[in-house]
């Protein structure tokens, strides 16, 4: 069996390209062109295509809503979720909402500790 390593489908190819130059993410890719996304990732890489999308800054709307949910206890990812950006730009824009690693510890102690009178 002998394979062409780089050509087997260059139409695909130049389609994989073009989806990703106009800023589709691997799963939408791969959904619509049919591969799994890890095909999208090595197209890219072989062509050596980073992902030509242009990160748009959040509106003043959109971080007082952040702020907003931020206060009323929403984790840093469902806020990142919600507005439709990525984690660590909420998290860049708002730091301080995150639990210390202290936090998290005595979060563990109190619910092992409370879980277990209540048969859970």
């Amino acid at each position: 069996m002998t394979t062409e390593p780089w050509n087997k489908n260059p139409e695909r190819d130049q389609r994989i390209l073009q989806l990703s130059r106009e800023g589709l993410s691997v799963k939408q890719i791969s959904q619509l062109v049919g591969i799994t996304g890890r095909s999208v990732q090595r197209t890219r890489a072989r062509f050596r295509n980073a992902p030509a999308v242009i990160a748009t800054p959040l509106t003043a709307a959109q971080l007082s809503f952040a702020h907003a949910l931020l206060e009323n206890g929403a984790p840093y990812s469902e806020v990142a979720r919600t507005l439709g950006c990525n984690y660590t730009t909420v998290r860049r824009h708002f730091p301080g909402y995150d639990w210390t690693l202290r936090q998290c510890a005595l979060h563990g102690v109190l619910v092992r500790r409370y879980a277990k009178p209540l048969g859970l």
